[in-house]
């Protein structure tokens, strides 16, 4: 692509274009910082966006006018953006320019950003002091975490008080800040307090700042957590413990899903931890009871993480066990996964079905109608058209409820035909389009 094409395409409304027309500009080498003026002077706040942390580090120079523009435009957005893109290595005026907009700013947003700037930029922390009783939350939590990042013992002092702020954001920034700085006994006993607290808002916030702390017995603390009468904290806790990804900690999350009374975290917790390792959950499983007697609220949280996990073959025995219970649902949940893993199953179904001990009620009749297509078996695809024709309403419902789980064009065509039919189980919400077949020419 040619540097007039590359002009072309950084002087458009396309955000993404710009993009790639910066990208390629910067990787050819030029010295031109013409695509960057052109961009620059961009009537859109994402063009300019992305224009500005390539100009400010390549042609800072070549394109100050307009770079100063930026940190006294009458939109604060443009102000903001400015401030966001300066980068450590920034010429003196730039450095200049921020110190001025930091003293004269008067919109938070802008305010938020230009303090974590000059803590970036090491400025003297007295220049950031009044922002610590700014009215906006926002502002005093960014400008604790930009003294975070200077030495200076001094900003301990400073920002202590802050403890007490009616912002949980603020205080969890102050946490970090005493991370550095405060002794190993004098950050356990002020952790412990909080995580004590009467207020739960406190709690949470302390469970999940825990994980970026360097307290020595933070998984026991996450851990003790768990048994928290709020569910807000437990979650945060949860949270700290999958970050932290400590095996002690893993442990104990496995412990507490399979076991807690919580039910209501279930469903929630099965999206945190399927990603994870699922041995942790089985070995404690394996410790309840083997899967044809584990308890029925245990083998179906096992079945629920099972079906989301990126590792989901270690349930196997489980999905088998689950298929030999006498609780539908269980059977149910199983069918589901092994109908999601169709192409897994396929050189075995008929076995695998074997072990389920069905009671032939439509639900289930319905589901391994469904895993027989998949796996290529037309039988199955047979008994769901004349389930959606039956007498009884609930084969019919079960049938139609199975077809339109699956998003395929065979199954929709089989609803269509059955609702026209004036099945009232078979109705969808989208319009289907018959299929039809392809005329071939007579040659």
């Amino acid at each position: 692509m040619d540097s007039f094409e590359l002009k072309r395409l950084a002087g458009s409304n396309n955000p993404k274009l710009v993009k790639f027309a910066i990208e390629r500009w910067l990787k050819s080498d030029s010295r031109d910082p013409e695509p960057l003026r052109l961009a620059l002077a961009s009537d859109q706040i994402e063009i300019v966006k992305t224009a500005l942390p390539s100009a400010l580090l390549h042609f800072a120079e070549a394109c100050r006018p307009q770079i100063l523009g930026f940190f006294t435009h009458e939109n604060h957005q443009y102000r903001k953006a400015a401030v966001e893109a300066v980068c450590v290595s920034a010429e003196g005026w730039i450095l200049e320019a921020t110190r001025t907009l930091l003293e004269k700013e008067k919109h938070p947003h802008v305010i938020a950003s230009a303090v974590i700037a000059a803590g970036r930029l090491n400025f003297n922390m007295d220049l950031l002091k009044p922002f610590l009783s700014h009215h906006d939350g926002r502002v005093r939590a960014n400008t604790v975490r930009a003294m975070s990042a200077s030495a200076n013992p001094r900003n301990r002092e400073m920002v202590i008080p802050l403890l007490n702020d009616p912002s949980i954001r603020v205080q969890n920034e102050v946490l970090k800040v005493l991370g550095g700085f405060a002794s190993q006994t004098e950050l356990n006993d002020l952790v412990n307090k909080r995580l004590n607290s009467p207020d739960s808002l406190v709690r949470a916030s302390t469970a999940w700042i825990l994980a970026d702390l360097p307290v020595s017995d933070r998984v026991g603390l996450l851990s003790e957590k768990l048994k928290d009468p709020v569910e807000s904290v437990i979650t945060c806790a949860c949270k700290a413990l999958v970050k932290i990804f400590d095996p002690a900690g893993l442990r104990n999350l496995a412990n507490f899903y399979l076991t807690t009374e919580k039910n209501t975290l279930v469903p929630w917790m099965k999206s945190i931890l399927a990603p994870l390792d699922p041995h942790n959950f089985l070995r404690k499983a394996e410790t309840l009871g083997a899967p044809e007697s584990i308890l029925e609220e245990t083998l179906s949280r096992l079945l629920l993480l099972g079906k989301e996990s990126l590792f989901w073959q270690p349930f196997l025995p489980w999905i088998h066990g689950a298929l030999r219970r006498r609780e539908k649902h269980l059977r149910l949940a199983a069918l589901k996964i092994i109908a999601e893993k169709a192409e897994f199953f396929r050189n075995r179904i008929e076995e695998t079905l074997e072990k389920c001990r069905c009671s032939f009620e439509p639900e289930e009749k319905a589901m391994i109608s469904k895993i027989r297509w998949k796996v290529g078996k037309p039988v199955g695809l047979d008994v769901l058209k004349t389930m959606m024709r039956s007498v009884n309403i609930v084969e019919r419902k079960a049938a139609a409820d199975v077809l339109r789980s699956e998003p395929n064009l065979i199954f929709k065509q089989i609803l269509f035909e059955a609702a026209r039919e004036g099945i009232l189980e078979a109705r969808v919400e989208e319009k289907i389009v018959p299929l039809k077949g392809v005329d071939l020419p007579k040659e």
